[in-house]
């Protein structure tokens, strides 16, 4: 679940788009990097949407202690230090 804002944050946003981005997985888009994700065991179909992860990307949306850390499980980071990123831009 995430929270709507309704100013954007674009930092936050690229912080998880960065994070995606680092992985370096092929073709690179959300919808490849969640399929992924589900593949190797990461996520649950039910996690994340396609839609929920492009508006925390795109900075429309934050998302809740939970989303984070299993975005962060998804990208592979520790949660601590995802969040202690998160903190420096919000």
């Amino acid at each position: 679940m995430t929270i709507r804002q309704k100013n954007t944050n674009p930092q936050l946003g690229q912080i998880f788009q960065n994070k995606r981005n680092e992985l370096s997985l092929k073709p690179n888009s959300r919808q490849h990097f969640l399929d992924d994700r589900v593949q190797l065991n990461l996520l649950t179909p039910k996690d994340i949407s396609l839609k929920s992860l492009t508006n925390i990307e795109n900075g429309k949306n934050v998302p809740t202690l939970k989303t984070i850390k299993i975005l962060a499980s998804a990208l592979e980071v520790d949660a601590i230090t995802l969040l202690k990123e998160i903190l420096l831009v919000i």
